[in-house]
């Protein structure tokens, strides 16, 4: 799906409990992490309606950031 997409990086994210699992492919690899991806992933859960204004969201990637 991410060649059809035709960019550079695309997320997809599975809901898990109150969190979503995220995982970002380029046309050819999955990569462990993308910033980019990421705010715009939180951008779609807010604005679509999965998350209220003010309430958090957590994404699990494979990466864990320090």
């Amino acid at each position: 799906m991410a060649l059809e997409m035709n960019l550079s990086e695309t997320a997809f994210m599975v809901p898990k409990g109150d969190s979503f699992d995220i995982r970002y492919f380029t046309p050819t690899v999955e990569v462990p992490l993308c910033g980019h991806a990421t705010l715009a992933s939180a951008h779609i859960l807010f604005n679509g309606g999965n998350r209220s204004p003010g309430r958090s969201v957590k994404l699990n990637a494979k990466v864990e950031i320090l």
